[in-house]
C-alpha cells in the first residue's frame, strides 16, 4: 500500500488549520481523528491516526470533506474541486494509480498502454482512468513484475 507524499501531508495540515479557523473551534482534534478514520486510516497503538498513513483515495476523500467544511485549495479556485473529483473517482483508479501505470508503461515499451489496459479489464477499457482500483492495482503489480524480471 502506498501512502501520500510529504507535500500532500502539508496540504492536509493546511486544510485542517483552515477548517479549524472557519469552525471557530468546533472542528477539534477529535473530529480530525474521526475524519481520518472515515478516510481509511487505522489507528496506532495509542489510538491515534496520522495523515501520513492516508492512501491517495483517502487523501482525495479527506480534502472533499474539508472542502465541504469551507476549505479552498487555492484562491479563486473551484469551490467544488475535491468533491467533484472524489465523486468522479469513486470506483475508478486513483490519480496516483493512473500516474504509476503511465510511468511504468513508459519503461516497458513492448506493449502499448491501451493493450495493457484492455488486458487488465477483460477487454472493457482502453485507458488507465477507466480501470477500477482493483484492476489498476493488479496492472501496476504486473508491470513491476515484468520490469523486475527484465532487470535481472
Amino acid at each position: 500500500m502506498s501512502f501520500i507524499t510529504p507535500k500532500q501531508v502539508q496540504v492536509v495540515q493546511i486544510a485542517r488549520r483552515q477548517v479549524e479557523k472557519l469552525s471557530n473551534g468546533a472542528f477539534d482534534d477529535s473530529a480530525y481523528q474521526t475524519a481520518l478514520r472515515n478516510c481509511g486510516v487505522s489507528a496506532d497503538q495509542e489510538g491515534r491516526c496520522s495523515s501520513k498513513r492516508l492512501t491517495q483515495a483517502g487523501y482525495e476523500k479527506l480534502l472533499a470533506i474539508f472542502e465541504g467544511m469551507g476549505f479552498r485549495h487555492s484562491k479563486g479556485g473551484d469551490d467544488q474541486h475535491w468533491r467533484n473529483r472524489n465523486a468522479a473517482r469513486t470506483g475508478f483508479a486513483t490519480s496516483r494509480q493512473v500516474y504509476e501505470i503511465r510511468r511504468l508503461a513508459k519503461l516497458d515499451t513492448r506493449y502499448p498502454l491501451y493493450s495493457l489496459c484492455r488486458r487488465a479489464s477483460n477487454d472493457q477499457h482502453n485507458e488507465p482512468e477507466q480501470l477500477t482500483t482493483n484492476q489498476a492495482r493488479k496492472l501496476i503489480e504486473a508491470l513491476k513484475d515484468v520490469l523486475s524480471r527484465e532487470a535481472s
